[in-house]
């Protein structure tokens, strides 16, 4: 199945915290043999995660009490034939910055990936 996500952060991350997260999230997924996706960008992460449905909800589970961020909200949640990012243990984007357009393109990247464009 695939999941996809979107919250904000809780306070503003430097890059080193955010590179930190990412490091964590591609070790956390591989052990579980899940792959995705991971963006953040003017405070929001943007998050996609592929595998078996009970491991994605159990990784979800630890996703959602994470205090570094509020107001999760699943964008979609699919059955998949398969994973498109099959390649990757963890993929990601480094933080774009502030501006609204690299937070629209952010946006209209991950509602694409939902079939929500």
């Amino acid at each position: 199945m695939r999941l996809v996500y979107v919250s904000v952060a809780v306070r503003p991350l430097d890059a080193d915290e955010v590179e930190a997260i990412a490091r964590a999230s591609e070790r956390n997924n591989a052990v579980r043999g899940l792959t995705g996706l991971l963006l953040f960008g003017g405070s929001r992460f943007y998050g996609v995660l592929e595998g078996p449905r009970r491991r994605v909800f159990g990784r979800m589970e630890a996703i959602i009490t994470d205090p570094r961020h509020r107001a999760l909200r699943i964008i979609s949640e699919e059955e998949i034939a398969a994973q498109r990012f099959a390649n990757w243990s963890f993929g990601r984007i480094p933080d774009t910055g502030d501006s609204s357009d690299s937070v629209a393109s952010l946006e209209s990247f991950i509602l694409g990936l939902a079939g929500r464009l």
